[in-house]
């Protein structure tokens, strides 16, 4: 059985070298990669004096003030 939201090529007359799957396998680790490639290096170079973690597509950046929760 396909999941559901993956789209069965043979059914949909669809070249079998194009593969259509929304939610797979690979769209986590895309997102992980391009997460760090973006947020985790940008956030060391940017600030490196506040402690953060990501889990996924979540982030919590800590801060010692509102304000600079804020800035």
């Amino acid at each position: 059985m396909t999941h559901p939201l993956c789209i069965n090529l043979q059914e949909a007359n669809v070249p079998p070298q194009v593969i259509l799957c929304v939610r797979g396998v690979v769209s986590p680790v895309l997102a992980n990669l391009f997460l760090h490639y973006t947020f985790d290096v940008w956030m060391t170079k940017h600030y490196p004096d506040n402690p953060w973690c990501r889990y996924a597509d979540d982030g919590l950046v800590h801060c010692r003030t509102e304000q600079e929760a804020q800035a």
